[in-house]
């Protein structure tokens, strides 16, 4: 495959809500009708019967004589073949055997028929245009032992036919796909006389039922994913060819005249190529996937999309397509006759569609001042309007201006519906005048005061409908005035740079459970993912233009002021500020002005052609098809031991769209943790593996956050390993590395070796319990030794050294550390520019390391906006302060830094000393954690006592109870021997003294 692929600089989770907010802007003068979770279905106007194979799993297969091939038809009933054998032979008996994989699949049952009509039947139709006489059936029984000879089974016939039909009527598990190895034919009874199938005679795949619509889609690819404002689904429909959808807006009757599509994620072959507009007025009776013609259709207008309207990019939202039309519908079909490639696709997909309708009145906003107005594009007579904000709560009651606060409809008197900050709603009020509505002629507005939130923000949400005085659907479209506020600009003066870093830096670090995504985003949070992590700050850099901009940059003093106004404004919880120390004159010493990555080198391990690696699974579980086995995790060529794969790390991206051959990947089925064995031969000794997450329509799925590692000498004859792993690498949830298909290297954290090696893939919490596990490409490697973060237990104390063997100089331009139990301790944190002295240490203004203001008991952050230190091999004892809590006594630190170039590494964290003989949740101290421990603290909560064996000595907090929650049933340092869970009774409890718990992820 060819590597020509740049990362992009957002993350998925930055992907994912520039999703959910891109289609909340119009066209100008013209608005979506549209409404997520408005009534559409998928319909197609052909028809299908079900049948289709895999282009290397035909019905030749079952005469070839070759039980490693097989026939897989994909209809889940009726399949079968028809077979010309030489000659009018009669067939008195027949043998199966079963296929390598999936025992679900083999046939339940059979039915035999013959005749003498030439075939005329073609491949994949239900194959009745012959006469065909039914001869015998019967029922199966087949063993579940793979490539396995059953029958023979013998037919009552003694009648010879030109042709013969099977037809398979059921499968083990109903309605599953149906597959079997090889069919032989005999002229006598129990498989005696001759045998009367040859490779090479003529045969059909077929599926003996009624024609049915050919509309069908994925569970998670339905037409409501058409309109659902989120780039990263798409509505995909197996009907290829004449495909489409019916939608009734709840907007009411409008007239379209232009409507636009977005490209889905991936294969453009399956993009529309051209386009059918009907409306109709009538009540919609079509059922979901059915033909759609129930209805008497007006077809509007049609065309082909050209190369900007469909463009070949993924995930781009198309120019819009002018439609001629006058007429206002209730209800349109759009119909795609055709898609890019009717012949290699095997589907028709879009993201999204957006129906427009001309605007008579508009929205406007001030970006600078907050100030809307309801604008007039022609002459209207008003009748109510709402305006929303949804993902941002941005609106400000407190300032609106309403029509019926003003008195401003002369005629009528308007009544307020809701004063929200995410509604704003009014309308006239029926039976108080002459319910005309607020006239405005063509180019006059309504001011409505200054509503839109003032803070620098690059989310825009608002959502505007407006009706007229008989209740009609009439505007739509929000435009924004002035300069657009970049993401990360916090200072608003359209650009990010050094004078936005000091209120980054305020919150860097934060967790922000509850909170708006306006909110998070003044937290911090670059990426929407609700907390302020090290990927938001390479996100920030990123905005700022990179490292290479930063060097000698000059923040304005008034960025700190304008942020605290800012904070104060939303109520952001604050975190304790660390106070900064003085610099020290050795920070120069270790210091770099360059934004290149240190030399970090990293090379695969095992022969040559990685291909040649042996894969296996253990016996029971399953890949999610026969085409996506472990041995796709080795099948990329540029991934081999004598090329440099240095300039693909942390570059290419196997999600990359047109990629020639399209690269393969490992899918497991379902999420329950999945092992592969390799055997690579001989011995290999590795330190690092790299790895590529899936790709896929779902950015979220699939994912991997575990990898637990076995080498051994000795084969693992197929048995998964029930010892200590040698290796365990974890991917926190909140890691954005989980979220895209980069090829990246881990560390194994230690040298390992052996010829035979298990790994064991779990998925990360942010798949859910829905979808597989798998991956792009797996290999191990060896590479740099990482860096080591000393903790003790007793003190808290942490060190940073990088004096192991193997170690080279790194590049650090931020760090964090994590724990997901909160273990740590903010206020004792000093940072890389705090007590070691060796980086320097920052004013404030970007010109050293500087720790977060929002880290806390889970995250402790710090970063060098304007340039970068280098960590040099060898060196050890660089105090980082006393960041970890002793109390927690939670072993589960997380360390990543990254470099100017944004690539993210993880440290080692190892552990000494004796940690403190602490219970945590036990706050009455009788050596049990239990209700009356509750207790203790319900009646404590948000006050300063200091409870027994509490982590945070003066802060009783949601923090104690999730401790309490973890612990309840234990005693001393082991578990109860039946340790029951908290009662529903004490839960509820908890609800009532109104906290929410910070988010656990």
């Amino acid at each position: 495959m060819a590597k020509n692929s740049i990362v992009p600089a957002l993350g998925g989770r930055a992907l994912l809500l520039a999703g959910a907010l891109f289609w909340l802007a119009s066209p100008a003068h013209a608005f979506n009708v549209i409404t997520p979770g408005d009534p559409i279905i998928a319909i197609d106007l052909d028809f299908t019967i079900g049948s289709s194979f895999p282009l290397a799993e035909g019905p030749e297969n079952i005469l070839d004589n070759n039980i490693s091939t097989k026939y897989l038809n994909f209809g889940t009933s009726d399949t079968g073949f028809i077979v010309n054998p030489a000659g009018s032979p009669t067939v008195r008996s027949f043998t199966l055997t079963t296929a390598n994989d999936a025992p679900e699949r083999d046939p339940a049952s059979w039915v035999l028929y013959g005749t003498n009509d030439p075939i005329v039947s073609e491949s994949n139709s239900n194959g009745r245009l012959e006469n065909w006489t039914q001869i015998d059936m019967g029922a199966l029984s087949l063993t579940n032992d793979r490539q396995t000879l059953q029958g023979a089974f013998n037919v009552s016939n003694s009648t010879g036919y030109d042709s013969y039909k099977m037809i398979f009527p059921t499968t083990k598990t109903p309605d599953t796909i149906m597959q079997v190895a090889d069919v032989s034919f005999f002229d006598a009874l129990d498989g005696g006389g001759s045998s009367l199938l040859n490779i090479g005679d003529p045969v059909l795949a077929i599926r003996d039922v009624d024609p049915f619509p050919s509309s069908n889609s994925p569970a998670n690819e339905l037409a409501e994913r058409l309109i659902d404002r989120d780039l990263n689904t798409k509505y995909l429909n197996f009907g290829k060819q004449n495909s489409g959808f019916i939608i009734s807006p709840t907007t009411g009757s409008t007239v379209i005249n232009k409507f636009s599509i977005t490209t889905a994620n991936d294969f453009p072959d399956r993009d529309p190529a051209t386009w059918e507009l009907y409306g109709t007025n009538e009540a919609i009776t079509t059922e979901s996937n059915g033909i759609g013609d129930e209805q008497n259709w007006t077809l509007i207008d049609s065309g082909a999309f050209t190369a900007n309207e469909a463009p070949i990019g993924r995930f781009t939202k198309g120019d819009d397509v002018t439609v001629s039309n006058n007429t206002a519908y209730s209800s349109y079909r759009m119909i795609f006759p055709d898609v890019r490639n009717n012949d290699t696709a095997c589907c028709m997909q879009i993201s999204e569609i957006s129906l427009d309708a001309q605007d008579l009145a508009i929205l406007t906003v001030n970006r600078q001042t907050g100030a809307v107005e309801i604008e007039a594009v022609v002459d209207v007579a008003l009748g109510n309007y709402e305006i929303v904000s949804n993902s941002t709560e941005g609106l400000t009651p407190a300032n609106w201006t309403s029509i019926a606060s003003t008195n401003g409809d002369p005629n009528d008197a308007w009544v307020e519906e809701s004063a929200e900050a995410t509604l704003l709603r009014e309308s006239d009020e029926a039976g108080t005048g002459a319910d005309d509505g607020r006239t405005l002629l063509a180019g006059q507005s309504i001011s409505l005061g200054n509503i839109w939130q003032l803070l620098p923000s690059s989310f825009e949400d608002l959502q505007f409908n407006v009706r007229g005085s008989d209740g009609s659907l009439i505007g739509g479209t929000v435009e924004y005035t002035g300069p657009e506020i970049l993401l990360g600009d916090y200072s608003g003066n359209g650009s990010v740079g050094a004078e936005d870093w000091p209120a980054f830096k305020a919150v860097y670090g934060g967790t922000y459970e509850g909170a708006t995504a306006l909110e998070a985003y003044l937290g911090g949070d670059l990426d929407g993912d609700f907390d302020s992590d090290i990927h938001d700050f390479n996100l920030f850099v990123a905005a700022a233009g990179g490292a290479a901009a930063l060097f000698g940059t000059v923040p304005e003093p008034s960025s700190l002021m304008l942020f605290g106004a800012m904070a104060a404004g939303l109520g952001l919880r604050r975190r304790r500020a660390i106070v900064a120390k003085a610099p020290v004159a050795a920070a120069v010493a270790l210091s770099v002005l360059c934004a290149s990555q240190a030399s970090a080198q990293y090379q695969l391990v095992g022969p040559i052609d990685q291909t040649t690696i042996v894969t296996s699974i253990p016996a029971g579980q399953e890949n999610e098809n026969e085409n996506s086995g472990p041995e796709n995790l080795l099948e990329d060529p540029f991934m081999a031991p004598d090329l440099d794969i240095n300039l693909d790390l942390f570059n290419f991206s196997y999600a990359t769209p047109d990629l020639d051959p399209a690269p393969l990947q490992y899918a497991g089925l379902g999420v329950a943790p999945k092992t592969v064995f390799f055997d690579y031969g001989s011995s290999v000794t590795a330190n690092h593996f790299v790895y590529a997450q899936r790709s896929g329509g779902n950015p979220i799925a699939d994912r991997v956050g575990q990898f637990e590692f076995w080498f051994s000498n000795t084969d693992f004859g197929g048995v998964v390993p029930t010892g200590e792993p040698d290796s365990v690498f974890n991917l926190s949830p909140t890691d954005n590395r989980l979220l895209d298909s980069v090829i990246r290297p881990y560390p194994l954290y230690g040298s390992q070796s052996g010829r035979y090696v298990a790994v064991r893939f779990t998925v990360s919490e942010i798949s859910g319990d829905a979808g597989n596990i798998g991956g792009h490409e797996f290999h191990l490697a060896t590479g740099p030794t990482e860096p080591v973060v000393e903790v003790n237990r007793a003190t808290g104390a942490m060190t940073l050294r990088n004096n192991l063997s193997g170690a080279a100089a790194v590049d650090m331009k931020s760090l964090t550390i994590e724990s997901p139990s909160g273990g740590l301790d903010a206020s004792s944190f000093n940072g890389l520019g705090g007590d070691s002295g060796a980086f320097p240490l920052g004013n404030g203004s970007g010109n050293g390391w500087e720790v977060g203001g929002g880290s806390d008991f889970f995250r402790l952050a710090e970063g060098y906006f304007a340039s970068e230190s280098t960590l040099a091999a060898g060196v050890s004892g660089l105090s980082l302060g006393n960041g970890y809590n002793p109390l927690s006594v939670a072993e589960d630190l997380i360390i990543t830094y990254s470099n100017a170039a944004g690539e993210v590494y993880n440290a080692r964290v190892t552990y000494t000393g004796t940690a403190p003989d602490v219970l945590l949740g036990d706050f009455n101290d009788d050596n049990v954690v239990d209700a009356a421990d509750y207790t203790v603290w319900r009646d404590a909560f948000g006050t300063t006592t200091v409870l027994p064996n509490d982590k945070t000595p003066g802060e009783v907090t949601d923090l104690d109870y999730m401790d309490w929650v973890a612990n309840y049933g234990t005693v001393g340092a082991a578990p109860a021997a039946s340790a029951p869970e908290p009662t529903a009774a004490l839960l509820a409890g908890v609800l009532s003294l109104g906290f929410a718990s910070r988010r656990r992820r």
